[in-house]
């Protein structure tokens, strides 16, 4: 049987491997997105626009994926602080309790 503290620690775990992945993934996508700026100038260079314009595109496209991506860092790292909160309430309702049945023992 699980415990409610060994499941929210599973549960951190599952968040920061989401986290880190999610993190990742803004990574990739900064570098393409930096990559395709490169393509851009350089038909901007050689006098093609449609190339350019094509790209552009593709390139909002990217920062679009990873505003999302960011997005949703935030709301994982929000539910982080939130599972710290809950643990934390139940390390300290448990040695509340647990001090309060020692003292009434005297």
């Amino acid at each position: 049987r699980l415990s409610l503290p060994s499941v929210t620690v599973q549960g951190l775990k599952i968040f920061i491997g989401d986290m880190e992945n999610n993190q990742a993934e803004i990574e990739k996508l900064t570098l393409r997105i930096d990559k395709l700026q490169a393509e851009i100038d350089k038909a901007k260079q050689n006098g093609n626009d449609e190339e350019a314009r094509s790209l552009r595109g593709l390139q909002t496209a990217l920062v679009n994926d990873r505003v999302e991506v960011r997005k949703l860092l935030i709301q994982q790292q929000a539910g982080i602080q939130n599972t710290f909160i809950l643990l934390f309430n139940l390390l300290f309702n448990h040695f509340f309790q647990h001090q309060q049945v020692s003292f009434l023992r005297l």
